[in-house]
């Protein structure tokens, strides 16, 4: 990338000019993710995945620190849950959520800005910001949401005006993005290098050494938090590495989940409509979104030339300065996102779901609205509007209020403090979970849920007696020996074990992954027989035992 004269299109004064033509579109996109929360925030309790987050959060306003005292993501999720939970003085999960619903206010705002900067009619936009609003999905994992928009942003920025002062904003995306996740640095780090060799391409020369200079002290502000950890908690740089080697064990980052059918809909199979129609939609979806991409491909790598990202007023005839250089920013944003979208494409062969795709297509989303060229077909617009209408209903499915759309019973239950409105598997989990503690872990005593209960653990205010939370992959022997050691120093009450098996896959249950805990917990702990709670539920529940019990 080079930064000469004639290339230098002020792509963050066109920001500010997408921004300023269209305040309404940004209010609404700030306003969206919120009167959602208002009207949902209460309901629906997942004490699977948004309690491993919630379980994290809580632990970090204990002084705890994630990766190191517990299984987690990387900090940055965390640190900003945590922030909002002590804002409001309230560790339960309405306040975790307040936060989420702020951070999707943000990346929904960011899509909007973004997409202001093609000339377009006013109701393009204002159909554009609740297709990306219905894409916040899970909420608790809008963390990752705005890590794809905010590396959007930057090499936007950096292919918009190419200089030392946009390389150093791409690094500070970065190395926010890396603290949500190194993933998100993995997958930005493509997004950078392939835009290297798209400039390279067209005007065969590399970058400066102040603009790479710029990129790493950008990265270094952006990742200072994770690197102020390193340098000053003890024992995190260990665990830090010890995640990633237990991914190497694990040999994937998600269990593999192939492309759906696209005949479930008409060949249910045992499936209910509606999963039926998830997984066609899915489907679908994955098609139309990999034949976008190609052509999106095609069209950045032969047709994107930096000099055309300085169009003036002066040398575009017809627009106005503000149309025009909207239009040329518009095009450098076009490029970011299909750039961005093809390291972040890879769900669609590791885990296509609705859960996991729904990264994907964030900034497939950014580049179909951002096209070069406004003057559409009618055809475009019909595209896009069905595609609108079929990423919401798509979504819905992950939506927090999925359950009332489909006319299902809710319980009210009563959740430190919050009234949650929850399915009544959830409330009867819960009542479980509380009849045991007040059993057998009074007092503050721990107690063991697993394998994919962390959130229960954040339900009652307790420390997890294992380092890992979320029992999903196999672990060595070495680490489940480790972790027996942790049950017998915490003197645990009960384990309540599922016998739940992820994606119905026999070696995934808790006995496959983790034989050695379990034939500890049988050989130790007393198993109690089925009752009314359990009968049906595949859960088991053991009490405790012989506190000199061990394993040899």
């Amino acid at each position: 990338m080079t930064g000469t004269a004639g290339q230098a299109g002020m792509l963050p004064r066109a920001l500010m000019a997408g921004a300023a033509a269209r305040p309404w579109a940004v209010a609404i996109a700030l306003a969206l993710p919120l009167v959602v929360f208002w009207f949902i925030g209460h309901h629906g309790l997942n004490l699977q995945d948004e309690g491993f987050l919630w379980y994290g959060a809580q632990r970090v306003l204990a002084g705890e620190l994630p990766l190191r005292d517990f299984q987690s993501y990387d900090v940055g999720r965390y640190f900003w849950s945590a922030g909002w939970m002590w804002l409001f003085d309230d560790d339960g999960i309405v306040a975790m959520r307040a936060g989420n619903a702020v951070l999707a206010s943000i990346t929904v705002a960011m899509a909007a800005v973004l997409m202001s900067m093609q000339p377009a009619p006013a109701w393009r936009i204002l159909l554009a910001v609740p297709a990306f609003a219905v894409w916040m999905v899970p909420d608790f994992k809008v963390a990752d949401s705005f890590a794809v928009m905010l590396l959007v942003s930057g090499l936007a920025a950096a292919l918009g005006r190419v200089g030392a002062r946009s390389c150093a904003y791409l690094g500070i995306c970065l190395g926010v993005a890396a603290a949500i996740g190194i993933n998100h640095a993995l997958y930005g780090t493509i997004a950078v290098a392939l835009a290297l060799g798209l400039h390279y391409r067209q005007v065969r020369v590399l970058p400066s050494g102040s603009m790479l200079v710029a990129l790493v002290t950008g990265g270094v502000v952006g990742y200072s938090p994770v690197l102020a950890c390193h340098l000053f908690a003890s024992g995190f740089t260990a665990a830090f590495i010890d995640s990633i080697r237990m991914l190497f064990e694990a040999g994937t980052t998600n269990l593999p989940l192939p492309l759906p059918r696209l005949h479930a809909w008409f060949a249910p199979s045992g499936q209910d409509a509606a999963s039926a129609l998830r997984e066609s939609l899915t489907a679908l979806a994955g098609l139309a979104g990999g034949g976008f991409l190609a052509l999106a491909m095609r069209r950045a790598w032969k047709d994107w030339k930096p000099s055309n990202i300085g169009a003036t007023a002066g040398n575009t005839a017809g627009n106005t300065a503000g149309d025009a250089a909207a239009g040329s920013a518009g095009g450098a944003v076009f490029a970011a996102a299909v750039l961005v979208s093809i390291p972040y494409a890879h769900y669609t062969v590791s885990r296509f779901d609705v859960f996991h795709v729904a990264l994907s297509i964030l900034p497939i989303l950014v580049a179909a609205w951002t096209w070069p060229g406004r003057q559409r077909t009618g055809w475009g617009d019909v595209v896009l509007v069905a595609a609108v209408v079929a990423g919401t209903v798509l979504s819905l499915f992950e939506q927090r209020a999925y359950p009332v759309l489909r006319g299902w019973t809710a319980e009210r239950v009563q959740v430190l403090g919050d009234t949650l409105y929850v399915e009544p598997h959830a409330a009867d989990v819960l009542l479980l979970l509380r009849a045991q503690v007040d059993a057998h872990a009074r007092d503050g005593r721990s107690f063991l849920a697993a394998p994919y209960w962390p959130g229960a653990y954040a339900v009652e205010r307790r420390r997890a007696p294992v380092w890992e939370i979320y029992q999903l992959f196999p672990a060595t022997p070495e680490r489940q020996r480790k972790e027996i050691v942790r049950l017998r120093q915490a003197d645990i009450g009960f384990s309540m074990v599922s016998l739940f098996r992820a994606d119905n896959r026999a070696d995934l249950g808790f006995e496959s992954t983790h034989p050695l805990i379990v034939a500890y917990i049988d050989r130790c702990m007393k198993l109690l027989p089925p009752g009314p709670a359990t009968e049906g539920r595949n859960i088991r529940i053991h009490v405790a035992g012989d506190p000199g019990c061990t394993m040899e």
